[in-house]
């Protein structure tokens, strides 16, 4: 039920800074990306916990400010200088760790990984900046809520993976030609963003239920964050 909640909770807030204000985007942004950073954490229980979120946090708003700050057509030309410095600050934190440096490898590798996972919520920033933003970043999230629920009702559901997928997608379908009919983003695009967004994250909510110590609020940000990709990319292939 956590799972539905966070996706559901997130999911909402994401659309309403999409057609409201860039800010309230960023804020809903920031907030998923903080989900996911935390319940990284809790999920993996390594140790250097509170920096490696501290890095990993900031580089997530550091690359969310870069990208509204660019008023070019290329949003995310600064966010590679933001990783690369990430990479240094999760170096230096393992430098100033003073608790033996216990588990050193696997805390710098924790790290490293959820500040890449975290920044690719700038992606939903950077598709809302361009032509058919708000559709865009809608259809990306629907998808992304759609895949999260997905996993989520699965155990009560009981049906096969087969048949959870074609449900899946033709659900995911249905909302894409609903968004279609609601913007003026064409109907394949939209489709094409939904479908992909909802198998997104749908196996990113599978990773998650498959770690060591599951976390359901990280099973419920994470889809809506990897899906800022999907609305990016194929929003710059499919409608320029």
């Amino acid at each position: 039920m956590r799972q539905l909640v966070t996706a559901a909770g997130l999911g909402l807030a994401i659309l309403l800074g999409a057609l409201t204000e860039p800010v309230v985007l960023l804020l809903a942004v920031a907030l998923a990306q903080g989900v996911v950073v935390a319940g990284w954490y809790a999920s993996l229980a390594v140790p250097g916990t509170f920096g490696g979120a501290v890095v990993a946090g900031g580089t997530a708003l550091g690359a969310d400010l870069v990208v509204l700050a660019e008023d070019g057509d290329r949003p995310l030309s600064s966010v590679p200088a933001v990783l690369a410095v990430s990479v240094l600050a999760a170096l230096v934190h393992q430098l100033v760790r003073r608790d033996g440096r216990d588990r050193l490898t696997a805390s710098l590798t924790a790290t490293v990984a959820v500040t890449a996972l975290a920044a690719l919520g700038c992606f939903l920033l950077a598709a809302d900046a361009g032509r058919h933003g708000a559709p865009l970043v809608a259809a990306a999230t629907s998808g992304a809520m759609l895949g999260a629920a997905a996993m989520a009702l699965r155990p009560l559901l009981r049906l096969p993976v087969w048949s959870l997928a074609a449900a899946g997608a033709a659900a995911a379908t249905a909302v894409g030609v609903a968004v279609a009919g609601a913007t003026d983003l064409g109907t394949a695009a939209a489709v094409a963003v939904v479908v992909s967004a909802a198998g997104a994250g749908a196996m990113a909510a599978a990773v998650v239920a498959r770690s060591a110590a599951p976390q359901p609020m990280l099973a419920g940000a994470l889809p809506l964050v990897v899906a800022g990709p999907l609305a990016y990319v194929l929003g710059r292939l499919l409608v320029g």
